[in-house]
């Protein structure tokens, strides 16, 4: 049948129609709104990134490049169950703008970690963890620093120069 036909015999079949034009806007919408938040989630902490000063990325380069028999970062014990399910929490709310109101201690070896409390050694990769469970402001420490040595990994000169050769 053809449209004309379906309108001489009073039979339309608009329902269809409108059912899919209203889903069409309500996709668009969803878009509409979930591309902006995410990208401002995004900018929030490509700010902060942007924000450390260039020698301090730097050097995190240069030390990670100096761990070059280091696979991955380390960490001194595991982290409890608490630990678990709050640190899923905060890099949720760091990615919304919650920042460590301090930046984790580095030290170049085991031997200068004050025993217990919450360090970067340098030389080996590893957090050294306190004994007890960490606070909200030593686990973001932790994602912050973590978040700098991702920042510098992509932005450092090795990065650059196989981007270049590409």
């Amino acid at each position: 049948m053809k449209m004309n036909d379906r309108m001489e015999n009073g039979k339309k079949r608009t329902g269809n129609r409108k059912k899919a034009g209203i889903m069409a806007a309500l996709a668009l919408s969803i878009c509409a709104v979930s591309i902006p938040v995410q990208a401002a989630v995004t900018s929030v902490v490509e700010q902060r990134m942007e924000s450390v000063p260039k020698a301090e990325i730097k050097d995190i380069e240069n030390m990670i490049q100096s761990q070059h028999d280091v696979q991955a970062d380390g960490f001194s014990r595991e982290y409890s169950a608490k630990e678990k399910e709050r640190k899923k929490q905060l890099w949720q709310a760091y990615k919304n703008g919650t920042f460590p109101e301090q930046t984790i201690r580095q030290v170049e070896g085991s031997g200068e970690a004050e025993k217990g409390t919450l360090c970067y050694i340098r030389s080996t990769g590893v957090f050294q963890l306190p004994a007890e469970e960490m606070t909200d402001e030593e686990m973001l420490e932790i994602i912050d620093f973590q978040h700098k040595m991702s920042y510098a990994i992509a932005n450092g000169e090795a990065a650059k120069a196989a981007r270049a050769e590409q």
